[in-house]
């Protein structure tokens, strides 16, 4: 017979409702509350919730909430829930507030990490479930699992990954707990010095030809939808990239980064800081051509 545990849980989007699907179907977990984001929550999720009965609510200030409410959970689980936890909420979790973060821990804390795994031409991504604690993902680690990055994945294609990984590593955690209550490993002693992540913003997302043609390639395909794209201009008006090919056997030689080398049914050679690489999928309001050139640019990768 197993024990039911009273769990809430917070979450917005793919993964987030992925991990509900898998939740209803454990016989230990009672979902009795499912929080979205504010201000416009999740419709996939609300969905979900009407058709399983579940309450579904949206909060501004989800720390008001618990006090206004006098709530007690014996479990939280977060995925991709966008609200600091102050202590007092944090403590009205018995068993503990868990989330499921898609970086490295301690290594990749912050935000954008997917973009920046692929920008640092990493490897391998992580998904991390860890403690909630009053940092940012600083929280003792409870379970991982690293990812392989293929030379030919992008954004959409991690995220593809990250959604189906994610509700499996947080049932594989919620396992751990249940059978050891498990406290989790703190992540200074993993790593004293871990790599932290910016938050990407508007203008970042600008080419700097002067970049080496792999450092341009993975910044490509690092920032395709849902990003913003890649972008550049030429003659004052914008490009976004949505494709591009390191060409690995490329020369390295010192010429003009940004000029546009060669047109041809294949796309467009452009000269970068080292070599050249090949665009092939972009959208423009004007026909570019071969000798054309694009800004150099500066971004913050």
């Amino acid at each position: 017979m197993h024990k039911v545990i009273n769990t809430i849980f917070y979450g917005h989007g793919q993964w987030a409702l992925n991990t509900l699907k898998k939740l209803l179907n454990r016989k230990d977990i009672k979902l009795n509350l499912i929080v979205s984001r504010f201000p416009y929550g999740d419709k996939d999720i609300e969905a979900f919730c009407r058709e399983n009965s579940k309450k579904y609510i949206i909060v501004e200030n989800i720390n008001e909430y618990f006090i206004q409410k006098n709530l007690f959970f014996e479990l939280g689980i977060s995925v991709s829930y966008d609200q600091i936890f102050k202590r007092e909420t944090i403590n009205n979790h018995k068993k503990g507030l868990i989330n499921c973060h898609a970086g490295n821990l301690p290594d990749f804390k912050g935000r954008n990490i997917l973009n920046w795994a692929l920008i640092n031409n990493h490897k391998k991504f992580g998904v991390t479930v860890h403690y909630i604690d009053e940092g940012i993902d600083t929280g003792d680690i409870i379970y991982k699992k690293l990812i392989a990055i293929k030379h030919k994945d992008d954004y959409s294609d991690l995220l593809m990954k990250a959604y189906k990984e994610c509700p499996k590593i947080v049932m594989k955690s919620l396992d751990i707990i249940i059978k050891d209550g498990h406290k989790g490993i703190t992540q200074k002693s993993v790593k004293e010095y871990p790599i932290l992540c910016s938050r990407r913003k508007e203008g970042d997302e600008i080419i700097n030809w002067n970049n080496s043609s792999l450092e341009i390639y993975n910044f490509i395909r690092a920032l395709v939808s849902p990003g913003p794209y890649a972008q550049t201009f030429a003659k004052g008006v914008k490009m976004y990239i949505k494709k591009a090919e390191y060409i690995k056997d490329a020369p390295n030689y010192i010429d003009l980064p940004g000029s546009i080398l060669k047109k041809d049914k294949l796309g467009l050679i452009v000269k970068t800081g080292d070599s050249y690489i090949r665009i092939q999928k972009w959208d423009c309001d004007i026909l570019l051509k071969t000798g054309d050139r694009f800004n150099c640019g500066f971004n913050h990768c």
